[in-house]
């Protein structure tokens, strides 16, 4: 009798793994129907019954025995599978080292993100082409860098490469490049902050005292920043010759802040020192940006100091200088602490009321009645109330601010002043001059 059982091919057609996994699953179903087939088969033979009951016995065990040949089967295929589906590279590789030459190099598959890594390299590497070239280049080919630059409306895609043409310029052509940025700016082409904080600190560094003179001769449109800017420039090439220019006592106001920069570096972080430096030079804008530094420096502390108490510290020598700061210093922090420092300090010398417009018109647009009062009770100095031009004395900023949110308020305020207070009576007469012309009282008076 022939064997049921279907028999497998001993031929390897190279099937695929999803094919060799298919074909045990066959083998192991059709292994088990052969075996309940021969139990239905032979089980009324009575000289079979023993087998009969035996096989239904172990029914379990035999179906365990073939599900694990299946098993071992699959598993067999799948390593077959694995092996033929190895590159050819690697087959090659192996080959070579088992007869001792050297094997060709590996080449590793290339993921998304590594494609992605390579991008960023690739990116990397040329938007860094301009720096890079940058040494190498002629005046004529920095300067027309800087000009292509400068015109370019997404000037911030240009920075590194802009900034790394200002860093190699020399110092006859410091002045063409800043008329190149200037003259784009001018015809409608902002230029990035970075570019010009750049431009200044290299002229710094290879012409100082030519870019002050630039700055003497056109003020318009500079700050304390590219004026500090230049200064840094200065310090790293030749702080000792920065530190000497500082001391000079011709500083405009701009330069002003330049030098106070060079005095506050040569200190160090050390207040004492900066101190005695300060105590060495005329009393001045000098003096009051320089001593900015020192509120720092005390602000920085672990324990640090509060201005008010910087302030009773200073030699009496720098207090004068000292009294816009700490006003300023203390406005940031808390205005009503402020306020009350104004009205215990208002008295002491150096009383500056231009340092107190900033917090005065905070006070007012939030109480215009109740600062104006206050600023009533502030003792006259160079700023008299009476003074109707320039910077207006505290009560009058308040008193303007009053009559634009509430004129009828204020006028009625007004007018129950005393003779003694000249600037109200003037005040009220201004308004009614406006008020005939059809003019709105201008801001601050």
């Amino acid at each position: 009798m022939s064997d049921p059982r279907p028999r497998a091919s001993t031929h390897d057609h190279g099937r695929s793994p999803s094919a060799e996994k298919n074909l045990c699953e066959r083998h192991r179903a059709d292994s088990l129907t052969w075996l309940y087939r021969a139990v239905k088969r032979y089980a009324h033979v009575p000289g079979s019954l023993g087998i009969a009951k035996y096989l239904q016995m172990k029914t379990s065990a035999i179906i365990a025995i073939v599900a694990c040949t299946a098993v071992a089967a699959f598993l067999a295929g799948k390593m077959k599978s694995s092996s033929s589906s190895r590159s050819s590279a690697e087959q090659l590789h192996d080959a070579a080292d088992k007869r001792g030459v050297s094997p060709p190099p590996l080449t590793k598959v290339d993921t998304g993100a590594g494609k992605s890594d390579e991008r960023r390299r690739l990116e990397r590497a040329e938007k860094n082409a301009g720096p890079e070239a940058a040494p190498k280049m002629t005046r004529e080919e920095r300067l027309a860098a800087l000009a292509k630059g400068a015109v370019t409306f997404n000037n911030s895609g240009q920075v590194e490469k802009m900034i790394a043409v200002i860093g190699n310029l020399q110092a006859g052509e410091m002045r063409d490049a800043v008329e190149i940025i200037g003259k784009a700016q001018r015809q409608g082409n902002p230029q990035a902050g970075e570019v010009w904080s750049a431009m200044w600190y290299h002229w710094g560094k290879v012409d100082p005292e030519d870019c002050f003179a630039r700055f003497r001769e056109m003020p318009q449109g500079k700050g304390s920043n590219d004026v500090r800017n230049t200064m840094r420039g200065w310090l790293e090439k030749d702080p000792a010759a920065a530190l000497a220019w500082a001391k000079q006592p011709d500083r405009t106001p701009l330069e002003a802040s330049a030098a106070a920069l060079a005095i506050t570096h040569a200190a160090g972080d050390d207040p004492t020192k900066l101190q005695a430096s300060l105590l060495e030079i005329p009393e001045g804008k000098i003096r009051s940006e320089a001593l900015k530094g020192l509120y720092d420096m005390e602000a920085a502390k672990d324990q640090g100091r509060s201005a008010d108490q910087v302030y009773q510290a200073l030699p009496d020598g720098l207090k004068s200088d000292a009294w816009g700061v700490t006003v300023q210093r203390l406005a940031i922090t808390d205005q009503e602490s402020a306020k009350a420092w104004i009205t215990s300090h208002a008295g002491d010398p150096g009383t500056n009321y231009l340092a107190t417009m900033g917090i005065v018109r905070d006070l007012a647009i939030k109480d215009p009645e109740g600062t104006a009062k206050w600023a009533l009770n502030l003792p006259a100095n160079e700023i008299t109330p009476e003074k109707m031009e320039g910077p207006p004395h505290p009560v009058i900023q308040a008193t303007a601010q009053w009559m634009r949110q509430d004129a009828t308020a204020a006028e009625s305020w007004l007018r129950t002043l005393p003779e003694d207070q000249k600037w109200a009576a003037n005040l009220l007469e201004m308004v009614e001059r406006r008020k005939n012309s059809g003019v709105a009282p201008a801001a601050g008076q």
